[in-house]
């Protein structure tokens, strides 16, 4: 009833300035949790797609009666990230959207992670636009749009411009042989270039991105005709929106544990108001969608079989939090193993590529790809030693703190003032640029991922078939012991 009182006063107050009003619902940074979940250091599980849906269902039927438009956005990266994901590649995610009555969707990096052919099976099974468009064929394949750029939202009289853009980063934020063949233009010149076209029939102008926030305030800076942004990428929760000029940017964290909203009233001078804002708890307290939640259980069905196996027990915590800032025992864990499981001098892992702890206790098939959800293959690259230390230099100066952040085995690095490389050792000894190294790594790296290009040249000396997360679950069922600390592989020197 209170939520009700509030949308008859907001549709009194926008009648009253002569404006329609809209809704946009919002939610970004998904990545497959479809289920509630437990957040550290609170009570209660949150998050779960049928909750999230049924929150979106309450809002939807308060403006109804009110006459208010709803529009749900959902600014990328749906996929990747819990098994649901991995074992159905993205199927799931968007046979539950299909009964959310999603407005629009942007393309998000992680929406490639299996692939292209995949990514078109799943554009074609939506029911609603995906849109991002600034993703062409490159232009010797002549440029054509891999899916459509934007789409059009009625609020009334008003038509809403909904332009999609995905972020540039994507070569080296998924896979590089799953965006072979296409470019990703700069983001500000392709909405400009939309809103060239059509912005005069626009009453009010969105963009829907998948760029992270930083980049969506630069992208308002500009492209001062945006009226709202919609982000994505860097998991931001913005509170209040932030303003550039009269643009809003806005993003709603990650997971679903929040449904963002934001109601607006555009009047017939073109000016856009916003009349409230918040980021909605999705919690136990929320209503659930009976239809998302039968989606998810007729899938979850066909998961437990595969999922509940236990494959291991540990008496410790494979950590994940730190991973991508410093060494970890998780780190050196799947580091050991890739190296043992290769025969290779070295192993190098992507901090990033690591989702979720592990243990204590007893491990689950389905645990291990929550923690190691990519299904990266391991190879093994005959890697020249001046190669090797530019990529340690790299990881040195730039990813720390980032997923190109390496974890390692069968080396020791060391970090310096100013993020230099200070030290790298191989086999016991200093890195010698002269000599070639075995190094195994997820295919990710070897690509070319996290920007370490240098490694995309080398060809393999072999591809090993083995998938990360079944090279760990083999470990555990083999009873590999586990670290219980770090081994001193990663240092900071001289801070």
């Amino acid at each position: 009833m209170k939520n009700l009182c509030f949308i008859l006063l907001f549709f009194a107050g926008v009648l009253a300035w002569a404006a329609q009003p809209f809704t946009i619902l919002f939610f970004n940074d998904f990545h497959a949790h479809l289920e509630p979940f437990e957040v550290p250091g609170t009570e209660g599980e949150v998050g779960g797609l049928a909750r999230l849906a049924g929150l979106a269902d309450e809002v939807r039927a308060e403006n109804e009666v009110a006459g208010v438009p709803t529009f749900l956005l959902i600014a990328g990266d749906a996929l990747q990230g819990t098994p649901y994901s991995t074992v159905y590649r993205g199927e799931v995610e968007f046979a539950c959207l299909n009964e959310m009555a999603v407005s629009a969707m942007c393309l998000g990096n992680h929406e490639f992670d299996y692939g292209q052919e995949n990514l078109r099976h799943l554009i074609e099974l939506a029911d609603f636009p995906v849109i991002s468009a600034n993703v062409s064929a490159a232009e010797e394949a002549g440029n054509a749009a891999f899916t459509k750029g934007f789409t059009w939202l009625e609020a009334g009289d008003k038509r809403v411009l909904v332009i999609g853009l995905t972020t540039a980063e994507t070569p080296i934020t998924t896979a590089p042989r799953n965006v072979v063949g296409l470019a990703f233009a700069d983001p500000a010149a392709t909405a400009k270039a939309v809103i060239s076209e059509y912005g005069e029939d626009a009453d009010a102008i969105v963009a829907l991105t998948h760029l992270g926030f930083e980049n969506d305030l630069a992208l308002a800076g500009d492209v001062p005709e945006l009226d709202v942004i919609v982000g994505g990428h860097t998991h931001t929760k913005v509170d209040e929106p932030a303003k550039v000029g009269k643009t809003l940017v806005c993003s709603a964290y990650e997971y679903g544990i929040y449904l963002g909203r934001m109601d607006l009233g555009v009047g017939d001078d073109g000016e856009l108001s916003l009349m409230g804002y918040e980021l909605m708890p999705v919690t136990g307290a929320a209503p659930s969608d009976e239809a998302v939640a039968a989606v998810i259980e007729e899938y979850k069905k066909g998961l437990s079989e595969k999922l509940d196996v236990v494959v291991g027990t540990v008496d410790t915590v494979l950590n994940r939090k730190a991973v991508t800032e410093k060494e970890t025992n998780f780190g050196d864990f799947v580091a050991d193993l890739m190296r043992e499981a290769t025969g290779a001098d070295v192993a190098l892992v992507n901090g990033g590529g690591v989702r979720a702890d592990l243990g204590p206790g007893e491990i689950t098939l389905g645990d291990v790809l929550t923690a190691l959800p990519f299904g990266n293959e391991v190879v093994v690259l005959d890697v020249p030693g001046a190669t090797l230390r530019q990529a340690f230099e790299l990881c040195a100066r730039e990813k720390v703190g980032e997923g190109g952040f390496l974890q390692v085995s069968g080396c020791e690095y060391a970090v310096g003032p100013g993020s230099i490389l200070a030290a790298v050792n191989v086999g016991g000894g200093p890195l010698d640029d002269g000599v070639t190294y075995k190094v195994a790594m997820p295919d990710f790296l070897a690509e070319g991922g996290d920007g370490y290009g240098m490694f995309a040249s080398l060809e393999p000396a072999y591809k090993t078939g083995l998938v990360l997360y079944d090279v760990v679950a083999s470990g555990l069922r083999e009873g590999r012991a586990v670290p219980e600390l770090p081994a001193g592989r990663i240092e900071f020197v001289g801070e």
